[in-house]
């Protein structure tokens, strides 16, 4: 089982939408996004909005709350590996 967490960004543009930012350039809603594979099959199980303009809540700090949501118990009896995309943040 792999835990994949990855920051996506969806492009919009309307000024007055709630938690439209820009970050990287892009001007839309940013999300941090857990994905969950189990050989070929892969689902999300969760995803949190980040505010670039709350520095204090950083897409690591949303990537670990999301991982921390995923109980053990869930896991059934598979080998976990943690992924981020770009976070720093590798794990087995």
């Amino acid at each position: 089982m792999v835990i994949r967490v990855d920051l996506t960004s969806v492009e919009k543009t309307g000024q007055k939408l709630p938690y439209v930012r820009t970050d990287n350039k892009v001007h839309g809603l940013h999300l941090v996004v857990m994905h969950v594979s189990i050989g070929k099959l892969s689902f999300p199980m969760g995803c949190e909005i980040y505010d670039p303009a709350h520095p204090e809540v950083t897409p690591i700090t949303l990537a670990l709350r999301l991982i921390k949501r995923l109980h053990p118990y869930q896991w059934g009896g598979w080998d976990q590996a943690i992924r981020g995309d770009g976070f720093g943040i590798l794990q087995r």
